[in-house]
């Protein structure tokens, strides 16, 4: 009988991939030395810049639009592969922060550490090595890490560790906050043995520069909350109305490749050469690339796709990557979709073809500065028509609705957050 190999997946919130591959990298020496002896995907896309819907699709192999999962809507009865590792007798285990997302995805797995929603590494990090080092997770194992070093918590500060507060690390407290998880990485990757098992290091999306564009005045109002509850009410309105009218909201309907594009490292077993993939990648294809690896049946009508014969130094088809913005409120409609091919972006309204199109030819504006829809009627309907087909090739879940009382308490977190 084949002994099953253990997995670690360890996404990290706001990763910008710039920052360990390509011009802008900095020299983080535990990532890239992972990088140098496993397989880094260089264009891989989140079909969705939000934690709930990137994650969404990750775990499921499935394009938003068909798990149903965004921010707002969980759908917990949306198969996971959790579930189908867990009845192939994977055991399952995590260090999660505390957000109601988390708690219901890994409801069946065995243990599990929770922290608070903006603790670093220099809180966890620990428990993370002592769980590895106690040698009581049971084999073939599941480990799930979710690190939220690199977001700014509620108010839109960052907590840079004091060991890390220092210009040699890097001019802004991301990237001093980036190399505090680099070296708590390096101490983590001491603890696994990589012969038996699967490391993956990616994202959820890349860090989100609007999301606290206003946050000088919300931090005032907050500060502020003393001075009586009718200042304070009319502070939170204040808040929501420079969200909605700032250029946060119209950010929120483009979509651009720095909110999109995420880093993908495949290491340790099943990972025979070091190579670097410049294919588009999807991370609806991360976990049927690990069930390949691992041997698993194939999951029905997933989206996703194994990457391992493109690992094998095999050809593959590419495949564009559908794209849609995150919801950032339930009454107000911003919705975009679109798809990224190897030398266009394209996207539009969700509910009307002709409002909002944006084409950008890759090849010649990298930076998505030209939108050139009018000038290219011809190209934008072959984006559309592969839009279509997505779309049409995708057999939708029937998917539970989110009772009343899962939908208050998601809210009530989201506002925690600072998203709402």
């Amino acid at each position: 009988m084949t002994i099953k190999p253990n997995i670690i997946i360890i996404t990290i919130d706001s990763f910008n991939a710039d920052k360990c591959f390509g011009e802008k990298a900095l020299p983080l020496p535990n990532i890239n030395s992972l990088i140098d002896k496993g397989v880094y995907c260089s264009n891989t896309f989140t079909s969705v810049p939000g934690t709930i819907g990137s994650l969404g699709c990750l775990f499921t192999g499935d394009y938003p639009f068909k798990s149903g999962i965004n921010i707002f809507q969980h759908h917990a009865k949306t198969e996971y592969y959790f579930e189908i590792l867990k009845f192939f007798s994977y055991n399952m285990y995590s260090t999660l922060p505390d957000f109601i997302y988390f708690d219901e995805i890994t409801k069946t797995f065995n243990d599990k550490d929770v922290y608070e929603g903006y603790g670093t590494l220099d809180q966890i990090g620990e428990k993370i090595l002592k769980r590895l080092e106690s040698k009581k997770m049971n084999n073939p194992w599941l480990y799930y890490i979710h690190l939220m070093d690199l977001h700014e918590d509620a108010t839109g500060k960052f907590r840079t560790p004091e060991k890390f507060n220092d210009e040699k690390y890097g001019s802004s407290e991301y990237d001093r906050n980036l190399f505090s998880v680099d070296h708590w990485l390096g101490r983590i990757f001491e603890k696994i043995n990589f012969e038996n098992t699967i490391v993956v290091l990616t994202a959820d999306h890349p860090h989100n520069e609007t999301l606290f564009k206003n946050k000088k005045i919300e931090n005032f109002i907050i500060k502020c909350k003393f001075l009586g509850p009718r200042f304070y009410n009319f502070g939170k309105k204040l808040i929501k109305l420079t969200r909605i009218l700032s250029k946060q909201q119209k950010n929120m309907f483009i979509l651009p490749d720095k909110q999109l594009k995420i880093p993908l490292i495949f290491a340790g077993y099943g990972i025979n050469d070091h190579k670097i993939i410049h294919h588009i990648v999807r991370n609806i294809d991360i976990f049927p690339t690990i069930s390949d690896i691992i041997e698993l049946p194939k999951k029905k009508n997933v989206d996703g796709r194994s990457l391992l014969p493109l690992f094998q130094g095999k050809e593959l088809e590419e495949i564009p990557a559908y794209v849609e913005n995150k919801k950032i409120s339930q009454d107000l409609s911003n919705d975009a979709i679109g798809v990224r091919t190897s030398n266009y972006k394209y996207y539009r309204n969700k509910n009307n073809l002709k409002s909002n199109v944006h084409l950008y030819d890759l090849t010649i504006d990298p930076n998505e500065t030209k939108n050139i829809a009018k000038k290219e009627p011809r190209i934008v309907l072959q984006m559309e028509k592969i839009l279509e087909e997505i779309k049409e090739n995708s057999a939708n879940h029937e998917c539970s609705d989110t009772s009343d009382e899962e939908t208050k308490k998601i809210q009530e977190e989201l506002k925690k957050l600072g998203y709402i």
